[in-house]
């Protein structure tokens, strides 16, 4: 038999290896602060512009919770809400998504939506499930900017409805507000949308029509007064006349195109027009040529007003517009009439046979 071997009292020499190697455990967080950084370089990127605004008072905003919309899409949230430096309102700030950017420039609206009754119409429903929420009117033109001060009301038009703006002069504004109806035809073709003082004296009323109904606004088309119930006594007896209840209660404008009106070339944008106060007078037909003729009656005028139509073969050709007493036995009346004579507006007397 093989004898066994004793033990041996040497170890076995350990081998150093000088080379450093990294280990693979340290490649996970390498790769998790890689992907951070990437993901924050990414969101820094997408991040949309934040603007400024400016409201009256905060009721029913919410850092955090309270989103931007443009036609009921979020384009944005509320991230902070600060008072004024003069304590006169509250500084609004909203981070918007980056494609907006474009957007947003001097024409760009916002405005907080609420429950409203406004103009007969009621408004923001939808917000009493939903919450308040901003909205904001965009527009690809105007100057860039990213302060705004926010609008107390929501706006009667916004920038993507399509139609027409005029303005029209009257001496007082009346019974209109915004939101008043505008008709053609008995149809509602338009609205109020603004006024403002005229200097030195009268009032400029802001209208818009809507498309395919701008088209029937000319250089001559005439305006008028519907608002509540217009009730005459003259020649012809008592007259009552009223349009419709929505004019009766908030006020409304009319308008039409007499015959003689060229119908062409429609109104260009913001072209002035005259606000007549009813029908008949913004109807009337414009004469190029006028007499005013003065007539003696030697018996009673009973009756005749101002006012009263001038017949000239069964047709009313003018009316009366002022009378007078000369002497007990004989009246004076004077009456505007129309004429293509080029004497103009040259004074007439003529005593009839009576």
């Amino acid at each position: 038999m093989p004898q066994d071997t004793p033990p041996s009292d040497e170890l076995p020499e350990a081998v150093v290896d000088e080379r450093r190697t990294v280990s693979l455990v340290w490649l996970i967080p390498l790769i998790a602060v890689m992907a951070a950084v990437w993901l924050g370089y990414r969101a820094y990127q997408q991040q949309g512009p934040l603007v400024t605004i400016g409201f009256q008072t905060a009721e029913g905003l919410e850092a955090g919770k309270t989103r931007v919309r443009f036609k009921d899409v979020d384009v944005g949230v509320v991230e902070s809400i600060e008072l004024n430096p003069d304590l006169s309102g509250v500084i609004v700030n909203a981070r918007l998504v980056n494609h907006v950017s474009d957007y947003l420039n001097d024409k760009t609206r916002f405005w907080v939506v609420r429950p409203r009754l406004s103009g007969g119409q009621i408004s923001g429903l939808s917000t009493l499930l939903g919450g308040t929420f901003i909205g904001v009117d965009l527009t690809p033109d105007g100057e860039s900017r990213r302060e705004f001060q926010g609008l107390e009301s929501p706006p009667i038009v916004t920038a993507t409805d399509p139609g027409k703006t005029f303005v029209l002069r009257t001496e007082n504004l009346g019974s209109l507000s915004i939101g008043s109806p505008l008709l053609y035809r008995g149809i509602e073709v338009g609205r109020v949308v603004g006024f403002e003082m005229r200097e030195p004296r009268g009032v400029d009323v802001h209208i818009f029509v809507d498309t395919p109904h701008d088209k029937k606004v000319f250089p001559d088309t005439r305006f008028w007064n519907i608002s509540g119930m217009a009730v005459s006594l003259d020649a012809n007896g008592l007259q009552v006349k009223t349009d419709s209840l929505a004019s009766m209660l908030l006020g409304g404008v009319a308008f039409g195109n007499p015959p003689e009106v060229a119908t062409e070339a429609p109104a260009a944008e913001d072209t002035e027009f005259i606000l007549y106060p009813t029908r008949d007078i913004a109807l009337e037909r414009r004469f190029e040529h006028r007499q005013k003729w003065r007539v003696a009656f030697e018996g009673s005028i009973r009756g005749l007003l101002p006012g009263a139509p001038v017949e000239f073969r069964g047709r009313a050709r003018s009316f009366a517009r002022t009378w007078s007493s000369i002497r007990p036995t004989r009246i004076r009346t004077s009456r505007s009439i129309s004429s293509s004579s080029p004497s103009g507006s040259a004074l007439k007397e003529w005593t009839p046979n009576t």
